[in-house]
């Protein structure tokens, strides 16, 4: 909260204002930075100062109306100046602007006026000289006229007499020259022949040298394919003695197998055997101990009644009887089952055996036959390779010439030049061109000529290919003929 810091008659609590003379804030009726009056304008907010009526209020407040009347009429002065300073520039500007486009207007005149004397003058000038210049060349037409015909008539007279007395010279010349003429065409003869010869000789000695690299590179690759093959067949001879000696190994496990497998197997049946004689002996045992039970059960019941005693007596005997002969029975039953399972183990034997010999006897063909096929494999690819030189040589030749026909049975590789029968519309050009690009292994290399005057068509073949018949094959084609290293097409019309 701020309160009054001057001697003031306004009690209640003012706002801070600016003061108009330093312009800082301030509270009360005076600025406490620089002592100016403050002169407060407190309409509408409630308070309502009380007026003070000392000498020094009024002058102050005099001072203060008076100054600001002045800063008014100050600046009202200053715009005043300002705007008349602005008018006084504009209408400046106008007649400066005016009196530059008058003189612009004028020089522009000047020249324009200028430029004509001066165009004028020039063509006159023109005209002048090219007048002088034409009287000049006619006098000199008419000199030079003259002079050609009295040096016409001059030179005909000496080469009148010049001829007479060269014809003589003329013909020794003649006879001299053809001479020499003869002594320079045998001369020149003699030379094209001896650079006949060395170009023969070059070319046979490149012949020779062509032919001995490709000698030389069938060997290497003959050699070459017979070392692969030889390797070849040495991995697959290694192969097959690796499966034989697997086989080998797997066949003299199966026949340790068998024959460990019977001693198993009589092993256990002995066993079996034996469980079942210590089985019977128990039962035997069993009954017996029963027997004498029942015995001594009948002689307890014998003492009670002679008759039953004889009865049970009777019937415990009948009963070991039975039980006997069942423990016989079992024991003659596990004999002979021992015996059956014994049988069964050595039949068991005897065929794995068989089967280990055969596994072992188809091992070892099975090895011949890798083996031989393999030398087969061998021989194969060395003749392929035989093959493949021999078609890039004639590959080769068939490129040196340009084409290649096999047996002039249509077959070509290399560039073939089409040779169109004219009239050719654009349609059936570009019809046949379209089937052109379909043909696999075909590319088209050049198409010239004319409509009228006819079309030639080179196309390259990268492999060999029935190209004639697949002309002919062609919906666009009518005819085509084979005319020596060309193709002669009739295209079909729309």
């Amino acid at each position: 909260m701020v309160y009054n810091n001057s001697r003031s008659n306004i009690d209640p609590v003012i706002e801070m204002r600016k003061c108009p003379n330093c312009g800082q804030k301030t509270g009360g009726d005076y600025c406490q930075w620089c002592g100016y009056p403050i002169i407060a304008d407190d309409k509408g907010k409630g308070v309502k100062p009380r007026e003070d009526d000392s000498a020094l209020a009024v002058a102050l407040r005099l001072a203060a109306e008076k100054r600001e009347a002045q800063e008014k009429a100050g600046r009202e002065a200053e715009e005043k100046a300002k705007r008349e300073a602005q008018e006084k520039a504009r209408r400046v500007a106008d007649v400066i602007a005016k009196r530059e486009a008058q003189e612009k207007a004028g020089r522009e005149a000047k020249e324009q006026a200028s430029r004509e004397v001066e165009e004028k003058a020039g063509r006159e000038t023109e005209e002048k000289a090219r007048r002088e210049t034409e009287e000049k060349a006619r006098r000199e037409a008419e000199e030079k006229a003259r002079r050609e015909t009295e040096e016409k008539a001059r030179r005909e007279a000496e080469e009148k007499a010049k001829r007479e007395t060269e014809e003589k010279a003329g013909r020794e010349a003649e006879e001299k020259a053809r001479r020499e003429t003869e002594e320079k065409a045998r001369r020149e003869a003699k030379e094209q022949a001896r650079r006949e010869a060395e170009e023969k000789a070059k070319r046979e000695a490149e012949e020779k040298a062509r032919r001995e690299t490709e000698e030389k590179a069938r060997r290497e690759a003959e050699e070459k394919a017979r070392r692969e093959a030889k390797e070849q067949a040495s991995r697959e001879a290694e192969a097959a003695k690796k499966a034989r000696r697997a086989e080998t190994k797997a066949r003299k496990e199966a026949e340790r197998e068998a024959k460990e497998k019977p001693k198993r197997e009589a092993e256990e049946a002995k066993k079996t055997r034996r469980a079942e004689v210590k089985a019977r002996k128990e039962a035997e045992r069993e009954a017996k101990e029963r027997a004498s039970r029942e015995a001594e059960e009948a002689r307890k019941a014998e003492r009670a009644g002679a008759t039953v005693g004889k009865a049970a007596e009777q019937e415990a005997k009948e009963r070991t009887k039975r039980e006997a002969e069942e423990a016989r029975k079992a024991e003659r039953a596990g004999a002979t089952a021992g015996k059956a399972a014994e049988q069964e183990a050595r039949e068991r034997t005897k065929r794995e055996a068989e089967e280990a010999r055969k596994a072992e006897r188809a091992g070892a063909t099975a090895g011949k036959e890798a083996e031989l096929e393999a030398k087969e494999r061998v021989s194969r690819e060395a003749e392929e390779a035989r093959k493949t030189e021999r078609s890039g040589a004639e590959r080769e030749k068939g490129t040196e010439r340009g084409i290649t026909a096999a047996d002039g049975a249509g077959v070509y590789q290399g560039s073939v030049n089409l040779v169109l029968v004219p009239p050719i519309q654009p349609s059936q050009m570009r019809r046949f061109e379209a089937s052109l690009s379909q043909i696999e292994g075909l590319s088209l290399d050049l198409v010239g000529g004319s409509v009228d005057g006819g079309t030639e068509i080179i196309v390259s073949a990268e492999n060999s290919i029935p190209l004639l018949d697949i002309l002919r094959g062609l919906p666009s084609v009518a005819e085509a003929v084979k005319e020596g290293k060309d193709i002669k097409v009739a295209l079909k019309k729309d």
